[in-house]
């Protein structure tokens, strides 16, 4: 096909229309924030979360770690998909374990860039009050908010996540505006990939589930577009399932690989039978509405929620409660896992604790925004409420007979008013998961968990911005944000004081990552977070809205809300380097201490022999971390007194052990570092082969030596 110049011409000059220019320089600027002390990353530093997925990636490509993994809980294998690409890419190269990291860190980067330039695309249909120099600037700003930096340097399921949502919102945006088959199988695909990156996902299948249905009912889509959808959620939550199975049998439970007939018919069990029964039920109710049956679906609609509620009310849950074992550790990590939390939520304690749970995760929220976000779940919730009403009166007019119009509040781009309900019952579904999942208040981050919510921030940050620039009564409702933030802070604080809770993990509460000490008392922390959060907060409201007209066509509102921005910049970009350098930085620094030079002595000398791992004095955390240096190399673990010293293996100890008889008798000690010290029986084939560097240690490092066997 021949392109004509002009064609040419316009695409060219298209690159460089001055939005395209700004948004392109905002993204640059993310991959250089993105690779700050990129150099000094070089291994997994949130154990067991990080070990677990490279784990499974491990097992996906043909590796074995089973012997370690079977010590953790179960962690789910959608990034660890991303993580086979990450080693393919690394094998290519020829890299070792540290470019290794560095490659999933690169990764990372590109998937926060990735989201921004969705994000732009979602704004610029959404965001009526900013205009083409306002949307690339927020939407920047929302993608460098401390979180989403941070988690680039380590090789947890943040990133990946953050920028699904985005694919996830953009393609509801395509569903809502311009509905079709392939839509409809892509937002089904997106939200059960979603799932297999992380359960806590679950709230956004369900968002979806709903929306297509409403989509359906208010007939903005086609009944073969619905059944498309919930055809494919099926077909690619019983794939997951099988993955699920094989994935946690074989790595986690340290089963043989079983076939795909016997995993599939491990995986249809009661409830995926339910879940398909309920399918069918859905799609028959909407094909009776569809013939115009509304009281009879209405009825049937009843008696439905009649049937589901008598069901939880006695317990008949679908999902199998494991009982004791390895098999409730791994259930930690997983929905089953979280029957016992729900049941408890539901007495007047757990009440009380869950509530606190809320007040604990929206004032985090709050405070690491600078109370912005304030602005955007109120009119997210307004907007929900008034297409609930509004669906109530058409629906009462539908079964009287009579026409029912749209209501005149939200008539005016009513597929806007219908996205921004998904986006609500998005964040407000992930955030009670949040709540009941870290309603227990064993740790102090967990009152604070921004964590399992921070992945769907970016969107009600660039609202929130949207809406405080339109509203003509902040004044008003900044101070209404500030008493509720307040008082919010003071009940967290009244929380910590009963409680005294010192353990600290700043992973889960990024934002207070820099106040919050781990084993340090809470006590009078939460006065020093609004010590930084209220100036902040009022100097960012005053310099965009004082005397400003809210038009967003004028210079003068832009240049203020551009201004306005530096300071969450500024604010962010210091936390997030503080944190890299003393958490993210010195982590590494503490790991690669020992464990390196031992990995490197049994890359030189293993051929296949045994590597034992003895657990004597040493963690499984130690275990892990030698693991992933080893990559290909399996680790086995054992205790001092089950392992045979006369075997041709290689031998993992603790430098403590090397005084014992059976060691000074049957082993020759390799190398010693730290707590660590590597050993091989000294009458065999290791023996020889360590011998042969031992002899040329003398004139040169092992850096500058290479083994070949003699014949």
């Amino acid at each position: 096909m021949v392109v004509s110049k002009q064609r040419i011409k316009e695409t060219l000059f298209g690159l460089f229309r001055k939005e395209k220019v700004i948004k392109y320089l905002f993204a640059a600027v993310i991959v250089w924030m993105g690779a700050y002390k990129l150099g000094e990353l070089t291994m997994p530093i949130i154990l067991d979360d990080e070990f677990g997925y490279w784990s499974n990636s491990m097992l996906l490509s043909g590796k074995d770690w089973t012997d370690l993994t079977g010590r953790i809980n179960y962690y789910s294998y959608g990034y660890s998909l991303i993580l086979c690409i990450v080693q393919k890419v690394a094998a290519f190269r020829g890299y070792s374990w540290t470019e290794l990291y560095k490659t999933a860190v690169v990764f990372n980067i590109l998937f926060v860039v990735l989201g921004y330039l969705l994000s732009v695309k979602v704004a610029e249909r959404y965001m009526k009050h900013l205009n083409w120099v306002m949307i690339p600037a927020v939407c920047f700003v929302a993608a460098i908010y401390p979180s989403n930096m941070l988690y680039t340097h380590v090789t947890l399921t943040e990133c990946t996540l953050s920028f699904l949502f985005w694919v996830f919102a953009y393609t509801m945006m395509r569903v809502i505006d311009k509905p079709s088959v392939t839509n409809h199988i892509g937002l089904a695909f997106v939200t059960v990939y979603m799932y297999t990156v992380h359960q806590r996902t679950l709230g956004l299948i369900i968002t979806a589930i709903l929306m297509v249905i409403l989509l359906r009912l208010m007939k903005r889509n086609s009944l073969k577009q619905a059944i498309s959808f919930l055809g494919s959620t099926y077909i690619l939550y019983l794939l997951h399932s099988m993955v699920k199975s094989y994935v946690r049998n074989v790595n986690y439970l340290g089963k043989t690989s079983e076939s795909i007939g016997e995993i599939l018919s491990t995986v249809l069990t009661k409830s995926m039978f339910a879940i398909f029964i309920m399918i069918v039920v859905v799609i028959l109710w909407l094909y009776i509405l569809d013939k115009g049956k509304i009281k009879l679906g209405l009825a049937l609609m009843a008696l439905a929620i009649v049937i589901i509620c008598g069901a939880v009310s006695i317990g008949l849950n679908l999902v199998e409660t494991p009982e004791g074992g390895r098999e409730s550790i791994l259930a930690i990590n997983e929905l089953s896992g979280q029957i016992g939390v729900l049941k408890k939520v539901f007495t007047k304690y757990g009440l009380i604790r869950l509530g606190t749970s809320i007040v604990g995760k929206w004032y985090y929220l709050a405070a690491a925004t600078g109370l912005v976000i304030c602005w955007g779940l109120r009119d997210l919730l307004l907007n929900a409420i008034f297409l609930f009403v509004d669906g109530c009166r058409r629906l009462i007019r539908v079964v009287r007979g009579k026409d029912h119009d749209i209501s005149t509040r939200i008539r005016v781009d009513y597929e806007a008013h219908i996205f921004l309900l998904s986006m609500f019952l998005s964040f407000a579904s992930a955030f009670m998961i949040n709540a009941l999942y870290k309603e227990g208040f064993f740790k102090v981050d967990d009152l604070i968990n921004g964590r399992y919510i921070e992945y769907l921030i970016g969107f009600v940050l660039i609202y929130s911005v949207d809406r405080m620039v339109a509203d003509r009564y902040w004044i008003l409702f900044w101070v209404v944000y500030l008493g509720a933030y307040l008082a919010a802070g003071a009940y967290c604080q009244y929380a910590y004081d009963q409680l005294q809770r010192t353990e600290y993990e700043l992973i889960h509460a990024v934002v207070f990552g820099r106040i919050f000490w781990n084993y340090e008392s809470p006590t009078g922390k939460i006065k020093e977070v609004a010590r930084y959060v209220v100036p902040l907060a009022a100097g960012f409201v005053l310099l965009a809205k004082v005397g400003s007209s809210g038009n967003k066509e004028s210079r003068l509102v832009t240049l203020r809300l551009v201004i306005a921005l530096v300071l969450p910049i500024v604010a962010w970009n210091h936390i997030y380097t503080e944190i890299v350098d003393h958490y993210v930085v010195v982590r590494n620094q503490k790991q690669s201490g020992a464990a390196p030079q031992i990995a490197e002595w049994v890359r030189r000398l293993s051929s296949g022999e045994n590597i034992y791992f003895i657990t004597d004095g040493l963690s499984h955390r130690q275990a892990e971390i030698l693991q992933y240096m080893m990559g290909s190399e399996k680790m086995i673990l054992t205790e001092f007194g089950s392992a045979n010293f006369g075997e041709d293996a290689m031998f993992i100890l603790n430098i403590n052990l090397l005084d014992t008889d059976i060691i000074k008798e049957r082993c020759e000690v390799v190398d010693t570092k730290g707590s660590y010290a590597l050993a091989v029986n000294n009458e065999q084939g290791l023996m020889e082969r360590w011998q042969w560097y031992a002899e040329r240690l003398k004139p040169q490092p092992i850096e500058y030596i290479e083994y070949h066997e003699e014949n």
